[in-house]
């Protein structure tokens, strides 16, 4: 299985460490440097690149992913551009994080095929965990 991770901050970091760990080819991409640079030696490829820069995505190959996660959280005007991207370059399965619900809306409308929404599925997580010990 090969995976694009776009945007190395924590959650795509993670992300793509534990996808190389489990196996899979591992394609890790952000625009900052020294983020890519903390990660390469953790995935099979990482590089540093503008994701709504077309030809650049294409120099990846990254119609040929199997998936592709978009992890950019900060920036939802990227994190929107970058599923664009994927699917105009036929990327089958994309993956995206959303920070708000308009942030959701927009991500479905464009063709993301599935959202995560971290901070939510955390604290659901967090109030699982505590009510627990709490009855």
């Amino acid at each position: 299985m090969i995976v694009a991770v776009i945007g190395l901050g924590t959650f795509g970091a993670k992300t793509a460490m534990r996808l190389f760990d489990k196996g899979a080819e591992v394609i890790a991409i952000d625009k900052d440097q020294d983020l890519v640079n903390k990660i390469k030696e953790r995935v099979t490829h990482a590089v540093v690149l503008d994701v709504t820069d077309e030809r650049s995505l294409r120099s990846q190959n990254i119609s040929d992913v199997d998936t592709a996660i978009v992890a950019i959280g900060d920036h939802i005007e990227m994190s929107v551009m970058a599923v664009a991207m994927l699917r105009k370059l036929g990327v089958g399965r994309v993956i995206a994080r959303a920070t708000s619900a308009l942030h959701e809306h927009v991500l479905h409308e464009i063709g993301a095929s599935e959202i995560i929404k971290v901070e939510e599925e955390m604290g659901n997580n967090c109030i699982e965990k505590l009510s627990h010990h709490m009855f």
